[in-house]
């Protein structure tokens, strides 16, 4: 009898340990499942900061190139702007080039050249030049003796003719040098002139 309280003893202190163990395996379970589900929460919480730090990262860099855009298109406008002003400016020019050309060569058409009054304005500049040779066109011979001879009786005045001379110009020829008298040329000077201080 003692042997079979022995072995029911030992039985009972076996399925105690067991049932220990067993209790302690859920423990372990339990505390598994803890550290699982918390893991899973930091993980998910460490997700959740860096999506918005992604997002925040994104929205910057949306605003950064919109500004971008902003910035282009501003600068783009402005060079559009200034090439139209330049285009408008250097039209007009041409424009206003070509009526001045119209309008010398309609007065020298009709016979109102002022080419004797900008020949008396040369001769006036040369005092000193006592012997002066002047070329015009020929059809422009006639008007300018009559205006010039009678004027400058003091210095020696020469008037010639030479077709190769167009009209409106003159060639003024002293013992200091050569004055060309060309319309043309000065108003092609003027309006380079203006291109030059357009830029």
């Amino acid at each position: 009898m003692y042997k079979i309280q022995a072995t029911h003893h030992a039985a009972l202190t076996e399925k105690e340990e067991i049932s220990k163990l067993l209790s302690e395996l859920g423990n372990i379970k339990e505390s598994y499942q803890k550290t699982k589900s918390l893991l899973r929460s930091n993980q998910a919480k460490s997700l959740w900061r860096l999506r918005k730090k992604l997002i925040a990262a994104y929205k910057e860099k949306v605003r950064k190139d919109r500004e971008q855009h902003k910035l282009e298109t501003l600068v783009e406008a402005e060079r559009l702007y200034q090439k139209t002003i330049c285009d408008a400016e250097s039209q007009c020019l041409t424009t206003i080039t070509a009526l001045a050309k119209k309008i010398f060569n309609d007065r020298i058409l009709q016979g109102y050249s002022e080419l004797s009054s900008r020949i008396a304005t040369q001769l006036k500049s040369l005092r000193v030049s006592r012997e002066v040779t002047i070329t015009v066109n020929p059809t422009e011979l006639k008007i300018v003796y009559s205006d010039l001879h009678d004027q400058f009786s003091k210095i020696s005045l020469e008037i010639l003719g030479d077709e190769t001379i167009c009209n409106g110009n003159a060639r003024i020829k002293t013992s200091t040098g050569c004055i060309e008298l060309d319309w043309r040329a000065q108003l092609e000077e003027l309006v380079n002139l203006i291109r030059q201080n357009q830029r």
